[in-house]
This record gives C-alpha cells, structure tokens and sequence, in this order.
C-alpha cells in the first residue's frame, strides 16, 4: 500500500523566535538546522517566552529544510524548535515512525537531487507531505525495523573496530618512531638546529616568503612557480598540481623564499608540524610565511631521508607544539624559534638501518590505513543497499 505522508502525519514547521534573544548560555536550547545530524546538543539557546507546542522531545523526528534535506531522531532533552526544521507527529496507528525514519532519506534526497537553487536548497512542508510512502502491515513494519535494527547495530560496530584499527596502526608507526629517537644508542650525537646550521654546513633551513611579494587573486596563474602554502603538505608529500602558482616574472626577482628538489618542508603557522618531502624537477618552488624548508647540505653527516621521519616522530612535534604556545592569535614556530629545535644524530650508518625499518612500517602502515579506510568507505554503502532491500520487500516476506 501507498501513501502520501500528509495523510498518515503531521508535519510541524518551527517557529521563527527572535534571533536578538538567542544567547550562548542560559534559556532553553533551540534546534537550528546544523544541530539535527548529531541529534544531540544545540549550539544555541533561547532565552525568550515560548509556546510550548514548540518544545521538541527525545525521540521525536526532525528534518532539516534547507540546504541537504534529511531526517533525524533528537535524543536530547527538550529544546524548542526553530525555523527551518519542521517536526513529523502525530502518526497514525498504520506507521510506525522508525520505519519511516529508516525509509524518508532516499525520497527527500530524491527531491534535493532535482531541487534548484541560487543559494542554498529548500523544500517545503508541503513537499514532503506529497511523498508516496510504502507502508506493508504494522507488524511487518515493525519486523523490518528490528531487523535493520540488529544488522545497521552490527555495521556501526564493525565501523568503530575499523575507525580505531587505523587510529592503532598510526599510533604504533608513531610510537616506534617516538621510542628510537627518545632511546638513542651509541655514537648518537644531540645537536641544535643551530649547531647543525654552524658546524660544518650539515644543515640548511630556508623561510618561507616575508613581505616582499603579497600575491592578490590578480597575480596567480594557471601554471608557473607554484606558491606552497600549508594546505598543500598533504601525507608526507607536496601538492604541486593543486597548489597556486605565480609567474616566474615575479618570482625570478625573489631572493628569499624558496625551496628545491629534496629539500623537507615543515608548516609552522597555524597549522602546525605537517611535514613532506619536495619532490620536482623545477628549478625551485616558492613558499609562503606559514611553511620552512630543511636542506640537507652534507648527507655523509645526516640523510635527508632520516630527517624526513625524524620530522614526523612526536619527539619533533612535541617541541614544534611546544614553541608554538603564547601566539596572539594562532600557533607560531617560526624560523629563529625552531634553531632550538632539538636534532638527535646517530652515525649515518645507523641511520640507513632506520630508514629501511621506517620505510617498511610506513609502507605497512599505508597498506593497513588503505584497507581499513575502504572497510569504512564501504560499509554505509552496504547499509544503503540493505535499506533498498528492506523498502523493496525482500528483507521480510508477508
């Protein structure tokens, strides 16, 4: 049997309460649009009188009717329910609410598929109430919610053990990494970034550009001398196809800024401690005041490599953090700060033995990260396809 949704419920659109009386703290909590998805806590609160037909209950089904059209359960306390969030109540006795909560997504994100917009996308109460909805017998309803209840319980679960996998393989590489640099060994030397700079040439670190270029929209081109910012040090590599790029007719006139071929890379503005490893066959890349480039002048003394992982390990990064601390406004660890960064540097055949160990476990832990993540990619994919089943009739038979 089908129905329209109008005539099997109501559907309550919320209240447009006076936006000079929300406050942070204090009052009632309001359910804005953006607090639906998490069903859970309001980020902002009313402090105004209210109708109480506008309090919104645990358990109740609200949708959001602007931008991505979707239904959720609140399993909060009360909170009132403001404009642009509509609540589905008062069901007949032939639905059962879970069900419908279980089977309305596909249809409202049928309507948002085909939804216009200038800015943002809207559907109306009235849409949603002409949604023809499948309704079988009660008792079947109720059939197939426990069984989409016990089988969705067993994928949630299945995601958190692949969520915490990757978070385990991660913390082990980096763990490993933290233990050989806090533990070294014999022969180990424990130097500056100073000390490295001055004692014979091992170490070179390069700013990135302070003031003598300001780039606007206007200077920045299809192609040319990309402009590293931090955004584009993704996993261990610089983003160089996705990067801005100026002219070389500006950046030739440069005499600061610039990072090479090899050279380790290491934001320390705002975002802190992502590192990588620049890898181009251009003369030189530009960088911007949020990233540093390390070159390694004498790799007899300290590989480049060796200063990649060393980089990454949390024995770095804690200092990097550490320095970073009392910024007015964002993190900070520039240049003259990170000369006391600490380097330990164990003789460079030891240190050939570690790169092959961290570049095995890296490659391991890639491997694992690359399985879990398409464990979990995959996983919504299967419940998607579950609820088609259930809503096709083929997950429980009359």
């Amino acid at each position: 049997m089908i129905k329209k949704l109008g005539d099997v419920l109501d559907i309550q659109n919320g209240y447009a309460f006076d936006s000079k009386l929300f406050s942070n703290e204090g009052g009632m909590p309001l359910i804005r649009i953006r607090d639906i998805k998490n069903g859970v806590g309001t980020q902002t609160r009313y402090t105004g009188e209210y109708d109480n037909k506008y309090v919104v209950k645990k358990g109740d089904l609200l949708i959001g009717m602007d931008g991505e059209f979707g239904c959720y359960e609140w399993k909060d306390g009360e909170a009132l329910l403001n404009q642009r969030v509509c609540r589905l109540q008062n069901f007949q006795n032939n639905i059962f609410p879970k069900f419908l909560l279980y089977g309305i997504n596909s249809y409202l994100k049928a309507i948002e598929d085909v939804t216009g917009y200038t800015t943002v996308k809207h559907i109306s109460s009235k849409q949603i109430a002409n949604i023809d909805f499948p309704l079988p017998s009660i008792e079947i309803q109720q059939k197939i919610v426990t069984k989409l209840d016990a089988i969705f319980a067993e994928i949630d679960k299945a995601t958190a053990v692949a969520e915490a996998n990757a978070k385990n393989a991660e913390a082990l590489f980096q763990s490993y990494l933290t233990e050989v640099f806090e533990r070294g060994g014999e022969g180990w030397l424990t130097k500056r970034v100073s000390e490295l700079v001055a004692d014979k040439l091992i170490l070179k670190p390069f700013d990135g550009n302070h003031g003598e270029i300001h780039p606007v929209a206007a200077d920045y081109t299809d192609f040319g001398v990309p402009f590293i910012m931090a955004s584009d040090l993704k996993d261990g590599v610089v983003d160089l196809i996705n990067s801005k790029f100026l002219p070389k007719s500006i950046t030739d006139k440069l005499r600061v800024g610039f990072a090479k071929n090899n050279d380790i890379l290491i934001t320390h503005k705002g975002t802190i401690g992502r590192v990588a490893k620049l890898i181009t066959d251009m003369d030189y890349v530009m960088l911007t005041p949020q990233v540093t480039s390390y070159r390694v002048i004498n790799e007899d003394i300290l590989s480049r490599d060796f200063l990649f992982h060393y980089f990454q390990s949390n024995f770095l990064q804690d200092q990097l953090y550490e320095m970073a601390k009392g910024g007015s406004t964002r993190a900070y660890a520039g240049i003259t700060k990170q000369n006391s960064l600490i380097i330990k540097v164990p003789p460079i055949s030891i240190q050939n033995e570690l790169i092959y160990i961290f570049e095995k476990m890296e490659t391991l832990k890639k491997s694992l990260l690359n399985s879990f993540s398409e464990k979990i990619r995959l996983l919504p994919i299967l419940k998607h396809s579950i609820l088609q089943k259930a809503f096709n009739g083929e997950l429980v038979k009359d």
